[in-house]
């Protein structure tokens, strides 16, 4: 018997992304805050960001349905999205929503784990 999923994990790479809209930190942020806006999730707090001298960027945001984070590559011309809900809500929906503010020459590979599906009978490393 198999424990339902509590979450689903999606991960995207987002590659060919212009360097400037990369480097102007505070509207790639701005995107992100208002795709996950958008997507359904909710903020808890203020989020946490760092820009480095690059000008590459960590971005975390602690939400209701879990978190999300935004990293930027911009000497790769590169994005590192990690959305993480354990909600009904579809993080797919914040990605697509994200999508909308960047070039349309971006690449995009997505990968999606179900977090906490386990058998109950074990079967898995401890």
């Amino acid at each position: 018997m198999k424990k339902p999923i509590i979450g689903c994990h999606l991960l995207v790479d987002i590659f060919n992304v212009s360097p400037a809209i990369l480097q102007e930190c505070e509207q790639i942020h701005r995107a992100f805050y208002t795709a996950l806006c958008r997507g359904g999730m909710h903020i808890l707090g203020k989020e946490r960001c760092h820009i480095f001298e690059n000008q590459g960027s960590t971005l975390l945001y602690i939400l209701q349905e879990s978190h999300a984070a935004l990293h930027t590559y911009p000497e790769h011309g590169f994005i590192s999205l990690d959305i993480y809900s354990c909600s009904s809500m579809d993080p797919r929906k914040v990605v697509d929503l994200f999508l909308k503010n960047l070039n349309r020459t971006v690449r995009v590979h997505t990968r999606i784990l179900e977090r906490g599906g386990q058998s109950l009978a074990g079967g898995g490393e401890e």
